[in-house]
């Protein structure tokens, strides 16, 4: 729920992926925010989810490029670390969509963080990816 002042400035946005919410936020000064909420899949050590784990990456990218954002902000649980099985195709996708990555060096699994990012506080588990300008 939000404060009704707000609710005009948000719009849910259909993922059509059972691990990721999404809203944009009309932002007047530095222009719509695709704010993303995810929760990527964990290694079971099997190929059906590293699949699925890259899938889940590519929906994220596939949302941004698809809708009039100008920024992007995704926060969640990517279910990896440094050293992990997934971190490279995590990495990858960092890479590949020229994001930048915080809390990258926390390793510890399941704790909140506290980040700003394009002047807003958000509170996350893991990691949290925003387009670099």
């Amino acid at each position: 729920m939000c404060h009704k002042s707000l609710s005009s400035l948000i719009s849910v946005i259909d993922t059509g992926h059972p691990r990721l919410s999404a809203v944009i936020i009309e932002d007047s000064v530095c222009g719509p925010i695709l704010l993303v909420s995810a929760y990527l899949p964990t290694d079971y050590g099997d190929s059906d989810s590293a699949e699925e784990y890259i899938a889940t990456c590519t929906c994220i990218s596939a949302l941004y490029n698809d809708c009039d954002a100008v920024q992007l902000i995704v926060a969640g649980d990517f279910n990896c670390q440094v050293g992990s099985r997934f971190f490279n195709a995590f990495k990858d996708f960092v890479d590949d969509n020229n994001f930048k990555l915080t809390d990258i060096n926390t390793g510890r699994c399941g704790h909140s963080k506290i980040a700003r990012v394009a002047r807003v506080v958000f509170v996350f588990v893991l990691y949290v990816v925003c387009r670099a300008y």
